[in-house]
Order: structure tokens, then C-alpha cells, then sequence
């Protein structure tokens, strides 16, 4: 059972690995009581949601944010890789308009993936 809440990552100067912490301090009293339940799936060697696309985007925004370059000892890939795995998946999609949850997850997804910019700004190829 893991808390939905805005991810942040942290990294201290004294460490050389950055601290995960989930905010829980929301304006909306929905975000408050929202929790996702995670199910180790052994025969697969993976950590599946048990949701909706919601769950399986807040996978995906947990192991991103929690990724190392060396291998998950049970998921035998790293974060990212699991990430990508899971954005690319069925489960992550719907026919139906996202809630306001998973929008937020969209956003904080959005925020800690890499922008393009173009220099000079006004080409966009070289």
C-alpha cells in the first residue's frame, strides 16, 4: 500500500544517492484518503497495480523517480527501464477522459522528463 501524493526527490550533499519523499499535504481532501495498492507479481518478477491506468502511471512515476543505474535485483531491470515499460503499456491508456489524479501523476511525470530546446531558439532542426 504506498500513499498518492506530489513525489519529490531530494539529493544531500553529504550522500551520493537522493531521499524519495511523498508529499501528502494537499488542498483537496480526495488526494488525502488516496492510496494505490501494489501487488508483487513473482511468476513475472514485476510490481503490478491493481487499478486502473492510475496506478500503473504512479508505477511508472514512482520507479522513475526511484531509478538506479544498477540492476532491481527482482525486476532484473532498472527503474527507468520499468518505467518506460509501463508508460508504453495497454495499462496506461483509456477510453475515458483522466481524472484529476491522474492528471496530476501526468504533470509530475511531466516535470521530472527532459525538455528540448533548440538553439538558436527560432530553428527547430539544424
Amino acid at each position: 500500500i504506498v500513499p498518492f501524493g506530489q513525489v519529490q526527490a531530494i539529493k544531500k550533499s553529504d550522500h551520493n544517492h537522493q531521499i524519495v519523499t511523498i508529499e501528502r499535504k494537499s488542498t483537496s481532501t480526495s488526494f488525502l484518503h488516496q492510496y494505490f495498492v501494489f501487488v508483487l507479481n513473482d511468476r513475472l518478477r514485476i510490481l503490478q497495480p491493481t487499478d486502473s491506468p492510475t496506478g500503473w502511471l504512479y508505477l511508472a512515476l514512482l520507479h522513475a523517480m526511484t531509478s538506479h543505474p544498477l540492476l532491481d535485483q527482482y525486476t532484473g531491470m532498472t527503474g527507468m527501464e520499468r518505467s518506460f515499460q509501463l508508460l508504453h503499456s495497454a495499462g496506461c491508456w483509456s477510453d475515458q477522459p483522466y481524472d484529476s489524479i491522474t492528471r496530476n501523476i501526468l504533470l509530475q511525470i511531466a516535470t521530472i522528463s527532459p525538455k528540448v530546446n533548440f538553439y538558436p531558439e527560432h530553428l527547430t532542426c539544424m
